[in-house]
This record gives structure tokens, sequence and C-alpha cells, in this order.
């Protein structure tokens, strides 16, 4: 047999609990939008001007003395690299030397 027990408490006195607030769907208003491709918009223009404003800057700057020319050249120049082995195997980290020789 059940037993029902009566509700001795005011209702009047009792306050509500505050509803959490309800979860976000995800959702990104279209203003955001706008605003995050316009910026992207702005910082690779920026982005492109100073790059071409480097690129002109090198261009520009005069060449040293010692780029241009490196002494006299020769008509019938020859350039030979030869390969020696090592008598010895060495465990190597792919150093290598280059030497070039006056002829």
């Amino acid at each position: 047999m059940e037993e029902t027990i009566p509700n001795t408490q005011d209702s009047s006195n009792m306050q509500e609990a505050p509803q959490a607030a309800a979860p976000s769907t995800g959702d990104v208003s279209n203003k955001t939008i706008v605003v995050l491709v316009v910026l992207t918009v702005i910082i690779s223009i920026l982005g492109t001007l100073v790059v071409f404003g480097e690129i002109e800057g090198v261009m520009n700057q005069p060449q040293p003395a010692a780029a241009k020319s490196l002494g006299a050249t020769r008509p019938g120049a020859q350039v030979t690299l030869t390969i020696k082995e090592n008598p010895k195997p060495v465990q190597g980290t792919g150093l290598v030397t280059l030497e070039i020789l006056p002829s």
C-alpha cells in the first residue's frame, strides 16, 4: 500500500533555480565571417606589398666589386671534378670539401 506524504512547505517563499545557458550550437554570425575575410584580404595585400618592396630594394642595391668580376676570364676554361675513394671506410656525415686549384 502506498502512502502519500503531504507537502508541508509553503511554495510562496521558494525561489526558482537559475537555468543554465543553452549550449552553443556552433553558429558563427555572418558579420564575424565578413570581418575575418576582410582582415585576411587586408593582411594578404600588406604582406604582398612588403615582399615586393623588399625585392625592389634588393634589386636596386649596387653589387660589390668582388661579385661583378673575379678576375680575367679564359675562353677555353674547363672544369673537372674528380672523386677519390677513401681507403678506409668512414661512417660519414655527408661532409663534402671542394678545392679549386688554378691551372
